[in-house]
């Protein structure tokens, strides 16, 4: 059952002037960002007290993303993978670092948590990962709380995809999605 879910991305372009081209700049962000790509999920077992903690930081993060405080800005590396682990790491979730050289070209231009180097470190740390392309269409989707988790159900084909509303996206970017187990 997903009990809460938080999926970073920008909601459309930041400013746009002669230093700043309204990508790489801060940009106004969603804690609803449409999955558009396969999702490759780790199963994570965290106790009920973990459990309540990680809830907790979500609903946080949620905020400071609704209220405008917390912007998408890659050059800062507030993006996806960064969050998400952020977020874990609040909730005592320790997961590995994530972080990597940021390679333009031939030329490294960044030591940073990204999606790429986090999850060839969980796949190391944690294994069991699972991958799948939800839903079987492409169609965006969003995880709902209160449903079944589509990604560790043994029939996803038969989940329901949830409306989702296009403003809460803007195509392109890429998201990893952690889900959590509750252990007694």
């Amino acid at each position: 059952m997903i009990a809460d879910f938080l999926s970073f991305g920008p909601r459309k372009l930041g400013a746009v002037n002669k230093f700043k081209d309204g990508r790489k700049n801060a940009r106004p962000a969603t804690a609803n960002y449409l999955i558009r790509e396969k999702v490759t999920a780790f199963k994570i077992p965290i106790s009920a007290k973990k459990a309540e903690k990680l809830q907790a930081e979500v609903t946080k993060v949620r905020a400071e993303i609704d209220s405008g405080k917390m912007m998408y800005t890659v050059y800062m590396n507030d993006t996806c993978a960064e969050t998400a682990r952020d977020t874990l790491d609040d909730a005592d979730i320790k997961t590995p670092s994530g972080s990597g050289l940021i390679s333009v070209g031939f030329l490294s231009i960044a030591y940073a948590v990204n999606p790429y180097k986090w999850h060839d470190n969980l796949k190391k740390e944690i294994g069991g990962e699972k991958v799948y392309s939800f839903p079987p269409t492409s169609l965006p989707w969003l995880p709902e709380p209160d449903t079944e988790d589509p990604i560790f159900s043994e029939n996803p084909d038969e989940i329901a995809n949830p409306e989702v509303d296009e403003e809460h996206s803007d195509a392109g970017v890429e998201n990893d999605s952690i889900s959590t187990e509750q252990t007694e």
